[in-house]
């Protein structure tokens, strides 16, 4: 009798651990539930059934959970396709390395709604006792405002540059342009009171080209 309360205890024990693991577990994936990104389990087989994703997929894609829970849509559809072949090739190269943990590029997926997102992928997977993947299980993110700064970084980064550009152009040209503007219009002046002599009017010519030739060589240089 000893024996037998002590096995029900113990086996009491092992159900209330099991229950609380199951709350605590069930408490962590309502983080994802109500937060932004997404969390998705799969089956690594040929048709890649999706066991579990969290209800935040419908904030990210317009989509509802039951929408992938029950097949009628496949993640893999929402991805931008200019990225599709991409991320499934990341995907096959993690199974077939046997990866515990693998990340992709960011890529693009369309929402119900057409829009454009920004995705950052996770993946971790999960292994039988001989060590074959079964299950992959993504966190996936949405960083299409971070995306958007950046581009926007770029963009204004750029823009200095150029303007830097056009500064150090300006800095160069001024002199020579001054130069030739001189030449010009004192060669016009010695025309006007019939002073220009040909050696003069041949000087300031080569004046003005070899200043001219300058501006041309800067073009280059800057280009």
């Amino acid at each position: 009798n000893t024996k037998l309360s002590l096995a029900h205890d113990e086996i009491y024990e092992q159900q209330k651990k099991a229950e609380a693991l199951s709350q605590y577990q069930q408490s962590l994936l309502s983080l994802f539930d109500k937060g932004d990104a997404v969390l998705f389990k799969w089956e690594n087989n040929e048709t890649w059934g999706i066991n579990y994703v969290s209800e935040s997929i419908s904030k990210l894609t317009g989509y509802k959970k039951d929408d992938f829970m029950k097949a009628k849509l496949s993640y893999s559809s929402c991805i931008h396709k200019k990225d599709l072949n991409n991320v499934l090739s990341e995907i096959k190269e993690g199974l077939e390395n046997n990866l515990d943990y693998f990340k992709h590029e960011p890529y693009r997926i369309i929402t119900k709604d057409a829009q454009e997102k920004w995705i950052l992928d996770y993946k971790v997977t999960q292994k039988d006792s001989k060590g074959n993947i079964t299950h992959c299980i993504g966190y996936i993110a949405d960083i299409t405002e971070h995306i958007n700064h950046q581009k926007t970084i770029s963009q204004q980064s750029k823009m200095a540059s150029l303007g830097e550009m056009i500064g150090n152009i300006s800095h160069q040209w001024r002199q020579p342009l001054s130069i030739i503007s001189s030449v010009a219009t004192g060669t016009k002046l010695h025309k006007e009171l019939e002073i220009l002599t040909d050696e003069t009017f041949i000087e300031n010519m080569n004046l003005i080209n070899q200043n001219a030739q300058y501006l041309s060589r800067t073009i280059d240089d800057f280009k």
